[in-house]
């Protein structure tokens, strides 16, 4: 698979759970992703993922440590893997990227217009465990391994150290000679969790010794702006409010939870009314074991970035990383401007 974002996720973290062979040293797991159905089989160091029922608009990508795997070259949809040779991960992660149907109900719920398919993209993607052998040290590792807090983050962020504003909507309309030229200061950065410079940030942290408490943490970078003349500038700084980052609240116990959280901040530079906001919209159902589901729409504008992390492993985990498709996607009078949606259907238990 090409393309280098991914929307909509089902991270599965699988602990001793599925189908495993009684031998000490070959464990094996099915795990469906759709309609697409795929068998890891391990055999010592040497993992085979088979892939059956994958339709022809269908992509996937493979990958364990960051390193794709390639497909056999003997046979199609098969994929081989020597442990010992990428120790970095033991989890793998498997994304399907599918067009959006028109028979999807996001249609029928009037939440997608049928004209703009193309502008859509199912995506499901798949973080688990590489199969562990039926022998009591590895299940007294997956006992010992529960969490005590879970940390989501999502961010939005603006790549370049500035970019252009859209005239009218969000920056004066050149009068003469093209002046004044509108820009936004960025945040000069790449993907980042722990970066300070964000346009958002949305972090929701999941207290498993609390009972399952969800407590939100929102914030908003400043925004500033540049008019560019001739022979000068003008820079002026505004900072959004963070009332468009909300939270709601679902099931709350010490061992499931879910919630989902929803971002419509407009650049305070911009005219409310000729101007589309940051958006994001996404459910979570989360288990305490490490299994979890997301699954939501997002405007492509600026970069939008998820990770997580928990007590555990301090490390943060990628779940998806979206490129910005342009600011012009900001003004609503701009037609062409991406948006892409995952729905993953009732996978909820």
């Amino acid at each position: 698979m090409k393309k280098a974002y991914s929307v909509g996720i089902l991270v599965t973290f699988l602990v001793g759970i599925g189908s495993l062979d009684v031998s000490d040293h070959s464990a094996e797991k099915t795990i469906q992703l759709g309609d697409a159905s795929i068998e890891i089989s391990r055999e010592w160091s040497n993992v085979e993922i088979r892939v059956s029922n994958l339709s022809p608009d269908q992509e996937i990508q493979i990958s364990r440590g960051g390193l794709e795997i390639d497909e056999s070259n003997t046979e199609s949809n098969l994929y081989r893997d020597d442990l010992s040779l990428n120790s970095s991960l033991d989890q793998y992660t498997i994304t399907v990227e599918s067009p959006l149907s028109g028979s999807s109900d996001l249609i029928a719920a009037n939440k997608v217009d049928s004209r703009d398919l193309p502008n859509y993209a199912e995506i499901e993607v798949i973080n688990l465990r590489v199969p562990q052998f039926d022998n009591n040290s590895d299940r007294a590792l997956a006992a010992s391994e529960l969490p005590n807090r879970t940390r989501f983050r999502y961010q939005t962020f603006i790549s370049e150290a500035y970019v252009s504003a859209p005239a009218i909507a969000c920056a004066p309309e050149p009068i003469e000679y093209g002046y004044p030229v509108g820009m936004f200061k960025g945040d000069s950065r790449s993907w980042n969790p722990d970066s300070n410079s964000y346009r958002t940030r949305s972090d929701v942290v999941v207290d498993w010794s609390a009972g399952g408490t969800v407590t939100p943490y929102f914030s908003v970078g400043e925004s500033t702006q540049v008019l560019a003349y001739p022979f000068n500038s003008f820079t002026f700084n505004k900072t959004a409010s963070s009332e468009g980052l909300k939270l709601v609240r679902g099931v709350i116990s010490p061992d499931y939870v879910s919630f989902h959280i929803y971002s419509d901040v407009v650049n305070p530079f911009c005219i409310s009314q000729l101007t589309r906001g940051i958006f994001y919209d996404f459910a979570f159902y989360v288990h305490q074991t490490g299994e979890f589901v997301a699954k939501g729409t997002i405007r492509q504008v600026p970069n939008h970035e998820l990770y997580t992390r928990n007590d555990v492993n301090s490390n943060w985990r990628t779940l998806f990383q979206a490129p910005n498709q342009g600011f012009g996607c900001l003004a609503t009078f701009v037609e062409d401007c991406k948006k892409y949606q995952s729905e993953l259907g009732d996978l909820v238990p």
